[in-house]
């Protein structure tokens, strides 16, 4: 998404990968690398329906969806390096200091954090609670969120480096977004047969 470099913005973006059907739930997977020198400013995850490229950097803007953001820059009050949860573009969670878990504090001299890529997991159930994990970190675990399911869904990732910047790479991303339907069963069974 970024390289070492300031002044960047880079962003992908999946059309309705489900052509229209209705999901009521969704898996994502990736590898996400945050590196560099400065650590700014960060990457975000974003799902919504009608969702355009134009929507999202780091920060993320799903005027109408869910957004998972990597908030790699300090902008004060130890904010950073932190990862948040947005519902409609409004932040509904905020997970931060995760020094030692996600770099930060750009333009600050930087903190620890993993080198190499990270497996990053995000669950949402049908009942709207979402699971975050960060390497082997869980970030959030059935936080409540607004979410009842989508239809004509998009999928995206964002960043943005400024004066301060970082590497963002992403890779092996994997979606699954689905609804399960009625049961149907495909053969008649004889009345003698019990169903356990």
């Amino acid at each position: 998404l970024t390289e070492n470099a300031g002044g960047q913005y880079g962003n992908f973006l999946i059309t309705d990968p489900n052509v229209g059907v209705a999901i009521d739930r969704f898996q994502v997977r990736f590898k996400l690398e945050i590196g560099g020198n400065q650590a700014a400013d960060g990457v975000s995850f974003n799902v919504a329906p009608g969702l355009a490229i134009s929507d999202f950097t780091e920060a993320g803007n799903a005027p109408n969806g869910v957004v998972v953001s990597f908030d790699t820059y300090e902008n004060g009050g130890e904010e950073a390096p932190a990862i948040n949860v947005k519902w409609n573009n409004s932040v509904i969670a905020h997970r931060g200091n995760l020094r030692g878990i996600l770099p930060g504090l750009g333009g600050q001299g930087g903190s620890a954090g993993p080198t190499g890529y990270q497996d990053v997991y995000i669950n949402m159930d049908p009942d709207g609670k979402l699971d975050v994990y960060f390497g082997a970190n869980v970030i959030y675990n059935k936080l409540q969120t607004p979410f009842n399911g989508f239809t004509g869904a998009n999928w995206g990732m964002g960043a943005r480096t400024g004066g301060a910047f970082e590497t963002a790479y992403v890779s092996d991303f994997c979606i699954n977004g689905f609804a399960l339907g009625p049961l149907t069963f495909t053969k008649d069974l004889p009345a003698s047969v019990p169903l356990n």
